[in-house]
């Protein structure tokens, strides 16, 4: 990174390794999210099944409208450093 005289380019660079990472482990919350659902679904028997299956269930497709949003925030910061650095590359 101290090699990329670009200040812009740098910015770039760790803005995108953030977001994509802070993505990645979004996806990781979500997978945990339909295992407990998962699981819950098929372990528990009491009383209150059915309501707290739908409690999880309203849990787990709220999480997924928030990943959906925030699934076009890191393929557009990929394409902004992308084009810098062609941009750098050809000075």
């Amino acid at each position: 990174m101290g090699k990329v005289p670009d200040e812009e380019l740098r910015r770039l660079i760790v803005t995108t390794y953030a977001r994509a990472k802070g993505h990645i482990y979004s996806l990781q919350v979500n997978n945990a999210l339909l295992t407990d659902f998962t699981n819950f679904a098929v372990m528990h028997r009491g009383d209150n099944h059915e309501e707290i299956l739908g409690e999880k269930k309203k849990i787990l497709m709220n999480y997924a409208v928030q990943l959906r949003h925030r699934d076009v925030q890191p393929e557009r910061h990929v394409r902004e450093l992308i084009g810098r650095a062609d941009e750098w590359l050809r000075l």
